[in-house]
């Protein structure tokens, strides 16, 4: 899921619109920062999280976000709101 999220968030239309310019705006040092270095700490943060997460998965056996809200507050109605929002957002994304 982490994965995903990353390559959902990186892939959008504001990137591919927006990442242009600022390199356009900025030059060389836009290039480095959005052509190196972003790609650089995209993948280093998710190789450390993920590593966290998983540990997250296995003692509450949780594979989502609102499944994890659900057990670790012991509270399924925190886990079925935090779905409805998630599809809520999803949608509205759109």
């Amino acid at each position: 899921m982490v994965g995903l999220s990353l390559a959902a968030s990186m892939t959008s239309a504001a990137s591919f619109i927006i990442n242009p310019g600022f390199i356009a705006l900025y030059g060389i040092s836009g290039f480095i920062s959005l052509g190196i270095v972003l790609p650089l700490a995209a993948f280093i943060s998710l190789a450390v999280l993920a590593k966290s997460f998983a540990n997250v998965v296995v003692q509450f056996n949780a594979k989502t976000m609102a499944e994890w809200m659900g057990q670790r507050f012991n509270n399924r109605i925190y886990g079925f709101f935090s779905h409805f929002w998630d599809c809520c957002l999803f949608v509205l994304s759109f």
